[in-house]
């Protein structure tokens, strides 16, 4: 069981950068769709033969728009778990999950910004997950 938490703990934290990044993708489309969507009714189809056909288009358009912010919803749901995750750690231990994870760095990287040596970082970073783990972060 414990190596399953542990990679349940190190899949959460590599999915971050991706999620966000899928987060910011969605979002950035989303509003691009939507000032042409349920605004304005900007380029609706019309028809003589179906009077009703503007407010079916509208009706679609605001379902989609629900779907929308739900699917936005969840992603920020799942960032913000994994953010509270890592509130957890303090110090140096937060500070090498951050940039190991959620900013991407290397153990090389992280040891010259912090100032340690590269080993050390790597005791931390183990540390920093056993923490993480300890805190029932599952």
């Amino acid at each position: 069981m414990n190596d399953e938490v542990t990679e349940s703990v190190y899949e959460r934290l590599h999915k971050y950068r991706s999620k966000l990044a899928e987060y910011n993708a969605c979002r950035d489309l989303y509003d691009q769709l939507f000032p042409s969507c349920t605004r304005s009714f900007d380029g609706m189809p019309t028809t003589i033969s179906d009077v009703y056909e503007p407010e079916r288009w509208a009706q679609a358009r605001w379902e989609q728009q629900k779907k929308m912010r739900a699917s936005l919803e969840e992603l920020s749901a799942a960032l913000t778990d994994i953010e509270e995750m890592v509130e957890q750690l303090a110090g140096v231990y937060r500070a090498v999950i951050i940039r190991r994870y959620l900013l991407g760095e290397t153990f090389a990287t992280i040891a010259v910004k912090l100032n340690y040596s590269e080993r050390h970082i790597k005791r931390i970073h183990r540390k920093a997950i056993e923490r993480l783990m300890a805190n029932g972060s599952v």
